[in-house]
């Protein structure tokens, strides 16, 4: 089994490892393998248990660049899952692309650990 982590993320606030989104993203995601079975990142990719709740709507706060890359590494049907955090209140579980997304993040908002752990059998 082949397991990858990377703990870039698009730029928020002056957290460690905020790259801008775009170009300078992208060229992260390229090291991801295309044969990987499990990638573990920060963030989320654009999408997928992202959503941010705003005053009148909710946005999506996930990398466009990391769900590209994700989409073409889908292809190859090795992937089989993809975990992160970082987007609290997006915590859960979901299938695209024959993927399993898990956002595991165990605290909620107010960064209190309220969100139980996600088991995953692989």
């Amino acid at each position: 089994m082949k397991i990858y982590g990377s703990p870039f993320q698009p730029r928020f606030f002056d957290w460690a490892f905020n790259l801008n989104r775009g170009a300078q993203l992208a060229e992260k995601w390229k090291s991801i393998p295309d044969d990987i079975d499990v990638l573990i990142t920060h963030g989320p990719p654009n999408g997928i248990l992202d959503e941010v709740p705003k005053k009148y709507r909710t946005e999506n706060a996930g990398c466009e660049e990391l769900r590209a890359r994700i989409e073409e590494i889908s292809e190859f049907g090795k992937l089989k899952l993809h975990v992160f955090g970082h987007i609290h209140c997006g915590y859960g579980q979901r299938e695209e692309f024959g993927v399993k997304f898990v956002n595991a993040s165990v605290c909620d908002e107010a960064y209190e650990p309220t969100q139980p752990p996600i088991v995953v059998e692989i």
